[in-house]
């Protein structure tokens, strides 16, 4: 049995200290319990945003349903399965101000040819935080293909809260090993909603990265990212970042 645990401290903007991330999680032969930071609830839920730095530099608001992200929300506790011939799940459940929620996934990973195919799938439930509101539904879908130094992600999200919010999204990833050193990232998506508020909302984002690998730890990244909003607030714009990344 495997017993370990994490504190991540964060300084917020007004120079304060905060421990943003803690958690712990105790595994074996049976699987994994997963508490706080280092729960799995969520750990089949597929997004897009693969490049390494992307960034919205607005002051406006935008939205929380960008397609390039996943939507489950993170457990307070979970159970992760081992897997077993390519199969492997997971469950939690948290408390929140709308209810309870329990979110969970599965995915299966298999060889075809020269191909890695796995298909992945989560989801989460959140009850009514009051008798008059609606409870709350989300899907993520996703399949990862990797063939030589390419990796192709498609995924499709889903949000829906009685015939006020329903959120879909969907787009694709891909990253191309082009040497051990050189990597470059894309991704698109939309995202639209076929609710009954904002119902001319939709949102399109775009992402592109190249990431150098200088030495083993030690790394250099390019990503720009442009996005669309439409909608009761209309927003559009770009982000680039250069970042370097140390690791040991």
């Amino acid at each position: 049995m495997t017993i370990s645990a994490r504190v991540f401290e964060d300084g917020s903007a007004d120079g304060t200290a905060s421990f943003a991330q803690n958690g712990f999680k105790i595994s074996d032969d049976w699987g994994t319990l997963g508490f706080a930071s280092d729960e799995s609830g969520d750990a089949f839920a597929t997004a897009l945003d693969i490049t390494d730095d992307e960034g919205y530099n607005t002051t406006a608001t935008i939205s929380a349903r960008k397609p390039s992200d996943e939507w489950i929300d993170a457990a307070e506790v979970s159970y992760l399965s081992p897997a077993v011939s390519g199969f492997q799940f997971s469950v939690g459940m948290a408390d929140g101000a709308a209810g309870d929620t329990t979110m969970g996934g599965a995915q299966f990973a298999t060889s075809a040819g020269d191909a890695t195919v796995t298909l992945k799938y989560a989801f989460q439930s959140t009850g009514k935080a009051t008798s008059s509101s609606d409870s709350i539904s989300i899907t993520s879908l996703g399949a990862v293909v990797a063939m030589g130094g390419a990796t192709l992600t498609v995924a499709q999200q889903g949000y829906e809260q009685g015939s006020t919010s329903d959120f879909e999204a969907s787009g694709a990833a891909i990253a191309y090993t082009v040497s051990d050193a050189l990597t470059v990232e894309m991704f698109t998506g939309e995202t639209e909603n076929n609710g009954t508020t904002d119902a001319s909302f939709k949102f399109k984002e775009t992402g592109y990265g190249v990431t150098y690998t200088i030495t083993p730890g030690l790394s250099l990244s390019l990503t720009n990212n442009t996005w669309d909003q439409d909608g009761t607030t209309d927003e559009d714009g770009k982000n680039t970042a250069v970042a370097l990344d140390l690791s040991f």
